[in-house]
């Protein structure tokens, strides 16, 4: 599969995304929470409001499906990091969690690293194959700012370039790495 064509097609549908939206389970629960009181607020009855967080989580969906249609494959991804010299970077693993668009990365866990003074933008490239489509179309319709995709644990990360602060370009070397196997980030 090159090109955009068919990479949409792996996006799962809304019917499958809204009951995890909707789930106390979802990682997000708390910004659909917040939703949901500011529609109780607004003087909606309860049996109303999942109808109404359906709509507008239904259209970011269908926003993402329509963007997932720009995708090639492989998937170019990017992600922001921290570290103290490039010398540090580990490519194994290399994280999970990346951005299919350049201009939104931020440092990941930024107060945790703030002994780390240098950024870098990786970026990457993702087979379509190795991306977890449903954590990515649930993730892109509840924080549909953050541009997020979602690397299948394990997988393999093509590094195509390191980009630091400043946007110079400090390393063209292609490497192989691979997305974390275990915990998030």
């Amino acid at each position: 599969m090159d090109g955009g064509a068919g990479v949409e097609r792996l996006v799962p549908r809304w019917s499958d995304v809204f009951p995890a939206v909707m789930s106390p389970d979802n990682e997000d629960a708390e910004i659909v929470q917040m939703a949901y009181e500011n529609y109780l607020e607004q003087g909606y009855e309860p049996d109303q409001i999942p109808e109404a967080i359906g709509e507008i989580y239904r259209d970011q969906h269908a926003q993402f499906r329509t963007t997932a249609q720009t995708f090639t494959n492989p998937l170019r991804i990017y992600r922001m990091v921290r570290l103290n010299d490039l010398d540090s970077l580990r490519l194994d693993p290399i994280g999970t969690y990346w951005s299919w668009d350049a201009r939104t990365v931020e440092p990941y866990g930024f107060d945790a690293y703030e002994d780390m003074p240098n950024e870098f933008l990786l970026v990457g490239e993702v087979g379509a194959e190795d991306v977890n489509w449903f954590e990515t179309a649930l993730r892109n319709t509840v924080r549909a700012s953050e541009t997020e995709i979602s690397v299948k644990k394990g997988r393999p990360v093509r590094l195509l370039g390191i980009i630091d602060r400043y946007g110079n370009v400090v390393s063209t070397e292609v490497r192989e790495a691979r997305a974390n196997r275990g915990r998030r980030r």
